[in-house]
């Protein structure tokens, strides 16, 4: 069967067709074990955007894998592919840096499963990981330690930004978290993601049984919220 699909399709990379799928799986079996990772580390955070988000990994890791196996060792290769791939324009603004990174952590993957360094992503791959997850609890439990003894203090001030997608009933969602506050200042509006959305800011103070992290979370869950962000300002 591969000498009769090679004597119509015939390789011009060196490559055996059965290397080239064994490269292809390894970098869905890769981007998938990324975006686990992304999920489990901070992804967990953004309902909305996690299964996009997901995808694009496990996508960019394969689409990655087959540009590093169409360039080869070929300099005018390369070079013709960054002029194709410039023309590419992305309106999407990556708001969080840690996005960015694991696109770039894909990115790599992918490169090192076309090129046929297996051992990198084999090695990279279980430390940055280890690294993304110790980093995301630390963090959480510094936040959460600090939001603990925030919310002890009824009186104390915090800025509410919250994100809903348009057309949703805005009035509904903040007469829904209105309950979480003994105070409540509108401070300003916008629109955001290129007009799909619109951020809403209020100054706040939690009231005496309000716990932040359970208020983050419950009202993430509503109906066209996109983002919720709780923030002291003490």
């Amino acid at each position: 069967m591969p000498e009769t699909i090679e004597s119509i399709v015939p390789l011009s990379s060196g490559l055996e067709y059965y290397n080239i799928l064994l490269r292809l799986l390894l970098a869905v079996l890769c981007g998938t074990v990324i975006a686990v990772v992304y999920r489990f580390s901070h992804g967990r955070e953004k309902y909305q955007d996690n299964q996009a988000m997901f995808a694009t990994l496990v996508l960019l890791c394969v689409f990655i894998a087959m540009v590093s196996m169409v360039i080869g060792n070929s300099v005018a290769m390369a070079f013709s592919l960054v002029g194709a791939l410039s023309i590419v324009r992305f309106r999407t603004v990556v708001e969080d840096t840690r996005d960015t990174a694991f696109v770039i952590f894909t990115v790599i993957t992918g490169m090192a499963m076309g090129s046929g360094f297996f051992a990198v992503p084999l090695i990279g791959i279980p430390i940055a990981s280890a690294v993304a997850i110790g980093l995301d609890q630390w963090n959480r439990s510094r936040v959460g330690a600090q939001s603990k003894a925030v919310g002890l203090r009824g009186d104390a001030p915090m800025t509410l930004f919250l994100r809903v997608g348009i057309g949703k009933d805005i009035h509904a969602i903040v007469d829904r978290t209105a309950s979480y506050f003994s105070e409540m200042q509108f401070l300003s509006s916008s629109t955001t993601k290129q007009g799909s959305a619109i951020e809403i800011v209020y100054r706040v103070k939690l009231s005496p049984s309000t716990d932040p992290i359970d208020f983050v979370s419950t009202t993430n869950l509503l109906d066209g919220v996109q983002s919720v962000e709780l923030k002291s300002t003490i």
